[in-house]
């Protein structure tokens, strides 16, 4: 069911940014109606960290970026696979870090404070990319690099480590959406919600139709539908208050 939205919001090609919102949301509730393996996941992670530094690497040797931009990319790598660790912990490091690098850069103990209250991996980005323009540097194209490689490699590991693999794969969409900061459309976002959740129903009403569930099942599944409408509008509300 879920995986038929997907399915349809990625033919989306006029609001491609806003349905990859929503699909990497979709893909993180396959995730969670798994049992992900988080050993392999972590493994996945360090082997696309390594994949991405030897990319940039590649590109320090043949003379595209300065030795200073792949020092900055290095770190930014380094601190990028801590976080994505996810540990309690960490997450409280992280915030510190930032919070203090944030306050320092900008010499504004408020802006400190709401960067201590934001999610670390939605601080690095904004972090590492003004560090870049500070040194009139860019890390966008770097990023770009490395993002691509990350996928290539990413598409070679499939079966029994799909579920893990989607994980990864929805971390590194949603880093390079932040880093590059492209600026999406709120109402287009719900639409392409709205959509999904349609594209739910039609496959429990086809199913039906064509007797590969029963009413009872297809009751269920709609019930499941409607409480996940629900849940996004009532969160909706609260972002927007």
């Amino acid at each position: 069911m879920i995986q038929a939205a997907i399915s349809d919001l990625v033919k989306e090609k006029e609001h491609a940014a806003e349905a990859q919102i929503v699909i990497d949301s979709l893909q993180q509730q396959l995730v969670l109606d798994s049992t992900p393996n988080l050993r392999l996941r972590r493994q996945l992670m360090k082997e696309s960290h390594a994949v991405e530094l030897k990319a940039v690497q590649k590109l320090h040797a043949d003379g595209k970026i300065t030795d200073d931009e792949l020092t900055y990319y290095t770190q930014f790598l380094k601190l990028n696979n801590f976080s994505a660790d996810e540990k309690i912990w960490k997450n409280v490091m992280l915030r510190i870090r930032f919070s203090l690098h944030i306050g320092k850069l900008y010499k504004n103990m408020d802006r400190a404070q709401d960067a201590f209250l934001t999610a670390p991996v939605v601080l690095e980005e904004v972090y590492w990319r003004e560090q870049f323009q500070k040194h009139g540097e860019d890390i966008l194209p770097i990023e770009q690099v490395g993002f691509d490689a990350v996928m290539d490699f990413l598409k070679n590991k499939s079966g029994d480590s799909g579920v893990e693999t989607n994980m990864v794969r929805r971390f590194y969409r949603t880093r390079h959406r932040r880093i590059h900061g492209k600026d999406v459309d709120a109402d287009i976002v719900y639409q392409m919600f709205m959509r999904a959740f349609h594209s739910e129903y039609e496959l429990i009403q086809e199913s039906l139709a064509s007797g590969k569930i029963d009413s009872a099942l297809a009751e269920k599944l709609q019930q499941r539908i409607s409480i996940d409408e629900m849940t996004y509008l009532q969160n909706m509300e609260l972002f927007s208050e």
